[in-house]
């Protein structure tokens, strides 16, 4: 009767141990409530949101023609008021091209996020 006990709680145990890591909220930049943002270079933007909370998006590759002089950044998030995530796209416009911001084949590929952390960047 003891072993089935014993054997038990270090079962239970192992399963509490792991459940943590599945349930910890991953980090929610809600597209609504983006209020500006810092173009580090091809592969990361660094964004505040209303609140004064900063995080750094990072791309999946290189978003081609992604720089400091990209105006208007436009997130787009699979629900509207989603939190920006893996596979959501980011468009911008570029200066004195007077077009609506828009994914351009020709000039760029789509900019597709990898992942949003808390912060700045390390190199930062």
């Amino acid at each position: 009767m003891k072993i089935i006990i014993v054997a038990a709680l270090c079962f239970t145990n192992v399963a509490l141990a792991s459940m943590p890591a599945l349930a910890a909220p991953g980090t929610c930049l809600p597209n609504n409530r983006i209020q500006s943002t810092k173009v580090l270079g091809n592969t990361a933007i660094i964004v505040t949101d209303t609140a004064g909370k900063v995080y750094t998006v990072h791309m999946h590759g290189a978003c081609t023609g992604l720089d400091a002089s990209a105006l208007n950044l436009s997130f787009r998030t699979k629900t509207q008021l989603g939190c920006l995530s893996r596979g959501d796209t980011i468009s911008y416009s570029l200066p004195g091209d007077g077009q609506p911001v828009q994914v351009r084949p020709n000039l760029q590929n789509p900019c597709v996020v990898d992942t949003v952390t808390e912060g700045l960047p390390a190199a930062h």
